[in-house]
């Protein structure tokens, strides 16, 4: 009977010890989709908790009251940012087709910089790295010039390599393999030797978040504009993010939130925008 207790005792630490990593590795699988936030100003919207869903909802600031921050990344959400009461109230302010927030106090293309640091400055103060994808100017003579920001995350921590064999050689050609015996000058530098063909060839390489494989990348993006329609020309919005898009682009994925102390670099300094614009 002893013998009985014992295995019933080693079968409950057992099944504990499996529910407890069960538990632990659910809580860090959820724990690497978030959504971040990037508080910008507005006196076009305010968000508040939804006390049913327990979630934020975003409402139309009918009397325009003086700005509030709201998280820029509820709006990229379509199911959020896109009912009939928003899509009502911007038509009434004006807003440019596909825009789903201004980002106000910047005006024009000479307020370029000013944009692009105000919304990284945001970016890095909720514990997201954001880097510029792509500047171009606009599809269309509604848009004077398009900027789309990325999660550091979202590219690839270096470009492919083919790789391949070549008889009477026991290194793959184009496979890195760790220099031997050398030591790096600086910590933050690693080495590594790329084969390729005959030669031999030592690259020196600065270390990286990002992810080795496409299946461990971020998707979080979006992309701004600058309008050049009659009415809001030259003013800067958030460009609502395509509806067929295969992944919650408002979200990040496989990483976590970085503390903006951890940072190392340090914020871009913002110019003072004049109120006259």
């Amino acid at each position: 009977s002893s013998h009985n207790a014992t295995t019933m005792q080693s079968n409950e630490i057992n099944n504990a010890n499996t529910n407890s990593f069960t538990e632990l590795c659910n809580s860090m699988a959820g724990s690497r989709s978030w959504i971040p936030m990037i508080a910008v100003n507005s006196n076009h919207f305010y968000q508040v908790i939804n006390e049913n869903t327990n979630q934020y909802q975003i409402l139309p600031n009918h009397n325009l009251t003086p700005q509030q921050q709201v998280n820029l990344s509820l709006f990229l959400d379509n199911s959020v940012s896109t009912t009939s009461d928003l899509k009502l109230f911007r038509s009434l302010l004006g807003y440019p087709p596909s825009a789903v927030l201004e980002i106000e106090s910047f005006l024009g293309l000479e307020d370029e910089t000013n944009v692009v640091n105000a919304v990284k400055n945001a970016a890095v103060a909720g514990g997201t790295v954001l880097v510029i994808e792509s500047v171009r100017k606009g599809r269309s003579n509604q848009r004077l010039k398009e900027i789309m920001f990325v999660c550091d995350h979202y590219r690839l921590s270096c470009a492919k390599v083919k790789v391949f064999e070549e008889e009477g050689k026991h290194q793959m050609s184009g496979s890195r393999i760790q220099a031997e015996h050398r030591l790096s000058k600086k910590n933050s530098d690693t080495e590594c030797t790329v084969m390729t063909g005959s030669t031999c060839t030592i690259n020196k390489k600065t270390s990286s978040v990002r992810p080795t494989c496409r299946s461990n990348l971020c998707t979080f993006s979006f992309t701004i504009f600058c309008s050049g329609i009659v009415g809001t020309h030259g003013k800067w919005y958030i460009s609502s993010p395509r509806r067929n898009c295969k992944h919650l682009k408002f979200m990040h994925s496989n990483h976590l939130p970085v503390n903006s102390i951890h940072q190392t670099k340090p914020l871009s300094v913002i110019p003072k925008v004049s109120d006259n614009g």
